[in-house]
């Protein structure tokens, strides 16, 4: 067998660097003893046999840093865009929101969500090339499982048939009892393999190279501040020195020239003694370039730009877009659509026939086209002949459409071709030169003349809404110039606000709805605890369900309240768990109040109110009760059937399933209370007036909500078309606030 040198000097013809492998061996053997044998051991796959100092290198996710963070970053890109569902091939078919596997893949498991699942199988993908989904607990055949569990790639291994077909996977974690799956209860998530194709390849298969000169480098700094032991200079004393002269001479040197308040002075050397300074070596300076190649190399072959790996020396503003909206199209958006697909291939088209689903990227702010290439873009589109009415709709440039931008547009003039033709036609010349200059003219103030009408219009349109058939409310409003003005105007305005606030709002309601599940899981545990203790199943499972019940139903009572969980104490649990993200949300919504208007926080203080806060978190502790009685009714029920305990725990758990599903709108109902509560009073002390209704910008919407959409009331009033003070009003009824997404927007006064 080749020794490792020769080893080494062969991994040189498939085109490992001769000069990095040399250099790299002889500086880190110089400093930490670590040699061609170390290199041989990592890069060929062989432990050593000697006393070697360097660790095995088979983590490289926890041991290079850049490694780590190419792959961190891939993952949570990923997993931060929605995941839409939609029926049939179009991938534009409205969304279906809700069913049983959007709720299975939004909480896949008791400890994850699925922002975590699909950090998880990114994760893996990257690391390993692979990822495998264990799909648990399932009820029957061709039912759906009821929780998902990504497993490392690490820990599993195909079995095959005799045909050499994937027969099941043997998973054997470190911690834990081995498990087999079928094949079918595997969804198998895999970047291609040319030399496996049943197993995957990681997407820096071939880095090892890279890697390994990154994680040497760190290796050989950490050792020249550990093991170092060069001085920085040399004192020589002509002829032999006497017992105890050298010690003498070093403690009267260190006493005159030692230490930070003695730095430059000047000294004196007789003819006997002679100063040297040590410099580093030319190798030891090279390590931070050698590292800085080993980032752009790894970077490289994880498929990150230059700024997103925190490399800034290529950095300008044009580059950073260019390579943002590169990582994202390079590599978000192809790891996405390969989860998709097999999430589609394996699990919807088995469990749910018909469903498709993919990743939403249609508000990745990368992916979006710049304002002013869409300006660029409308330019051309108008030197085509395209009108700007058709141009707006299809740039979304949020001007709206205009009287005369259904015509063409002469680019002399910027003027509606019909104009221009019917002063060509004239018999006189002059008449149509005129006729053009009049059009001239007239466009030199369309811009102005066109916002004038727009605001004036909507004005008029709010006040006819707020005061229905008033003639004398009417015409002051079509006379007089408007008195209010909305500070978001444009429908593309509109709609990136209302997304971007919701987005803020979505970690604090996922953080919500995890809480809530928590507190429900335990006292799921206490009640089907103390229904298996107390025997009670085996009583009424002995009865006759056909008999005349002896017991009548009232008598079930005491028994039932003995089984459920303390009310008192399951309303402090909730209120422990909302207050702090009630909290947080009255404060965004107050911050954001600032941020619409434009103001410093250090120049204006709003405190939220704790009266609000507090009524909120009794308020919703109430769901204690709702769900006592659904445990009360149930156990009645099987108690009346005379059910074993198993059916006993089945209604139980299928109560509690129930109100697991009601998690989400319960987060996405509270937390906008919450917000809604902080906005309105946030304007309430800074002194705004008035408001308007801005609805949410999706098909999900109530109907009489898109009607109050732009309606102005002053602070406190009722908006008329809904009937509350602001969206999500804590005193409004359940029809108009329950899983609300409408925002109230402040409104200036006109100076």
């Amino acid at each position: 067998m080749r020794n490792p040198i020769t080893r080494a000097r062969a991994a040189f013809s498939r085109g490992v660097s001769r000069m990095v492998l040399s250099q790299l061996a002889r500086t880190v053997s110089d400093k930490s003893n670590v040699g061609w044998e170390d290199l041989g051991a990592f890069f060929f796959g062989r432990e050593r046999t000697d006393s070697g100092s360097l660790p095995r290198i088979d983590r490289p996710y926890t041991q290079s840093t850049i490694y780590k963070l190419a792959i961190d970053k891939k993952a949570r890109s990923l997993a931060g865009v929605p995941l839409k569902f939609y029926s049939g091939p179009d991938p534009k078919a409205p969304e279906v929101m809700q069913g049983p596997v959007q709720a299975l893949l939004e909480f896949p498991n008791e400890r994850m969500d699925r922002f975590e699942l699909i950090q998880a199988t990114g994760t893996y993908l990257e690391l390993t090339g692979e990822c495998l989904w264990a799909l648990d607990k399932i009820p029957g055949p061709g039912q759906l499982p009821q929780e998902i569990w990504p497993l490392n790639p690490e820990w599993c291994r195909p079995i095959l048939d005799r045909d050499g077909n994937l027969a099941a996977w043997e998973y054997t974690p470190e911690r834990g009892k081995k498990v087999t799956y079928l094949k079918d209860e595997i969804v198998f998530f895999r970047h291609f393999n040319p030399y496996d194709m049943l197993r995957g390849q990681a997407t820096l298969a071939g880095g090892n190279l890279s890697i390994a000169a990154d994680i040497f480098s760190k290796l050989a700094n950490a050792a020249f501040f550990a093991n170092d032991c060069q001085p920085g200079a040399v004192m020589t004393k002509k002829g032999t020195a006497q017992e105890g002269e050298l010690e003498d001479a070093k403690t009267r040197w260190n006493a005159k020239f030692r230490g930070l308040q003695k730095k430059q002075a000047i000294a004196f050397l007789s003819g006997e003694w002679d100063y040297k300074t040590i410099t580093p070596t030319h190798t030891d300076m090279q390590f931070t370039e050698q590292q800085n190649r080993s980032w752009e190399e790894i970077a490289s072959g994880m498929g990150l730009p230059p700024n997103e790996a925190g490399i800034m020396r290529y950095l300008n503003y044009a580059t950073a877009y260019v390579q943002r909206r590169q990582f994202w199209e390079d590599c978000i958006v192809p790891l996405g659509e390969n989860i998709a697909r097999r999430v589609n291939h394996s699990l919807l088209r088995r469990y749910a026939p018909g469903l498709r689903c993919a990743f939403d990227f249609d508000d990745v702010a990368a992916l979006k086209e710049l304002y002013s290439e869409k300006l660029d873009n409308a330019n051309k589109a108008k030197e085509l002949g395209y009108n700007l009415n058709l141009i707006d709709e299809v740039l979304e440039l949020g001007f709206g459409p205009v009287p005369w931008g259904k015509e063409p547009l002469v680019s002399i003039a910027l003027m509606p071709v019909s104009e221009v033709l019917s002063g060509a036609g004239a018999e006189d010349s002059g008449a149509a030169a005129q006729t053009a200059s009049q059009s001239l003219r007239g466009s030199v103030f369309a811009l102005q003349r066109i916002a004038d009408e727009v605001l004036e219009r909507k004005e008029v349109e709010k006040l006819v809404a707020r005061a229905g058939p008033d003639p004398a409310l009417l015409e002051s409003a079509r006379a007089g110039a408007p008195r209010w003005r909305s500070l978001f105007e444009g429908e593309q305005r509109r709609a990136s606000y209302w997304k971007t606030y919701q987005a803020r709002l979505l970690p604090l309601e996922r953080r919500y709805g995890r809480l809530l599940r928590g507190v429900f899981e335990g006292w799921k545990q206490e009640v089907l605890e103390k229904l298996v203790k107390s025997g009670i199943g085996q009583a009424t499972a002995a009865r006759n369900p056909n008999a005349v019940k002896l017991v009548e139903r009232g008598q079930y009572d005491e028994t039932i309240e003995a089984l459920l969980f303390d009310e008192l104490d399951g309303r402090h649990r909730i209120q422990v768990v909302s207050r702090p993200v009630f909290g947080t949300a009255i404060q965004y919504g107050i911050d954001q109040v600032l941020a619409d208007l434009e103001l410093d926080p250090a120049d204006h203080v709003v405190r939220p109110k704790a009266d609000s806060l507090n009524a909120q978190v009794v308020k919703v502790a109430d769901v204690t009760e709702t769900v006592r009685q659904d445990i009360t009714e149930a156990l009645n029920e099987g108690f009346d059937a005379g059910e074993s305990i198993t059916d006993l725990s089945h209604r139980v758990g299928d109560v509690f399933d129930a109100s697991f599903a009601r998690t989400r709108l319960i987060a996405r109902t509270e937390v906008g209370i919450a917000a809604s509560t902080g906005k309105f009073e946030g304007m309430q002390q800074l002194g705004i007036e008035r408001h308007e209704w801005l609805s949410s910008r999706d098909e999900k919407v109530r109907d009489d909500h898109v009607t109050a959409d732009g309606e102005v009331v002053a602070i406190g009033e009722l908006f008329p078309t809904v009937n509350i003070r602001y969206p999500l009003d804590p005193e409004g009824p359940p029809e108009q606030i329950c899983g609300c997404r409408c925002v109230a927007l402040p409104v200036a006064k006109e100076d």
